[in-house]
C-alpha cells in the first residue's frame, strides 16, 4: 500500500509547532532569509543566513534564547570575518571563530548553553596552517643546528689531521 504524503506548507508546518522564524513563505515554498551586511551586526530571530561583504564582526545571540537556532554565515568580501559569540560563551570551545579566507562559511546551532559548529569550509583552518607552519619552523631551526655541528665536527677533523 503506497500512501501520499503532501509537501510540507506553511499552515502544515505551523499546526505541528514547527518555528519559521528564518524562512519566508512564498506560495506554498518556504525559502530561507538571507541578508548582506558590511558593518558590524548582532544577529536576532530574523536571521539566517548572512553574507558578509567586508571585514566585519558577526556577533551571536545569547545562546540561551536562541536555543535549536542556526545561523550560516558567509565570507563574501576580501578581508577576514570575525564571528563573536555572545559574551563569554563559547563557539565550538572558542570565543570567536575567523573566517579568513573569501568564501569561507561558518553553520552554527545553540544548545542553550552554547554555541556549536556543524558545516563550514575552512573554519578554523588558520589555526590549524599556524599550528603546522610553527610545527615546520622548529623542524628546520633544528636541521640548521645540527648542520651547524656537523660542519663544526668536520672543520675539527680536518684541523685534526693536518
Amino acid at each position: 500500500m503506497v500512501t501520499w504524503k503532501p509537501e510540507p506548507t506553511a499552515e502544515t508546518l505551523l499546526d505541528s509547532g514547527v518555528s519559521l522564524a528564518g524562512l519566508v513563505v512564498v506560495g506554498e515554498d518556504l525559502r530561507l532569509t538571507s541578508e548582506e551586511v558590511a558593518t558590524a551586526t548582532t544577529l536576532t530571530a530574523e536571521h539566517f543566513f548572512v553574507k558578509v561583504k567586508s571585514g566585519a564582526t558577526i556577533t551571536l545571540p545569547p545562546a540561551v534564547n536562541h536555543k535549536d537556532r542556526v545561523y550560516i554565515i558567509k565570507n563574501v568580501g576580501e578581508g577576514s570575518v570575525v564571528v563573536d559569540a555572545n559574551s563569554s560563551e563559547k563557539i565550538d570551545g572558542d570565543l570567536t571563530v575567523v573566517l579568513g579566507l573569501q568564501y569561507d562559511f561558518v553553520t552554527i546551532v545553540s544548545d542553550a548553553v552554547e554555541w556549536f559548529i556543524i558545516g563550514g569550509r575552512n573554519v578554523k583552518i588558520e589555526e590549524l596552517v599556524k599550528e603546522q607552519i610553527s610545527l615546520l619552523e622548529q623542524m628546520l631551526q633544528e636541521l640548521k643546528d645540527i648542520r651547524y655541528h656537523q660542519d663544526l665536527a668536520d672543520e675539527t677533523e680536518i684541523r685534526g689531521s693536518d
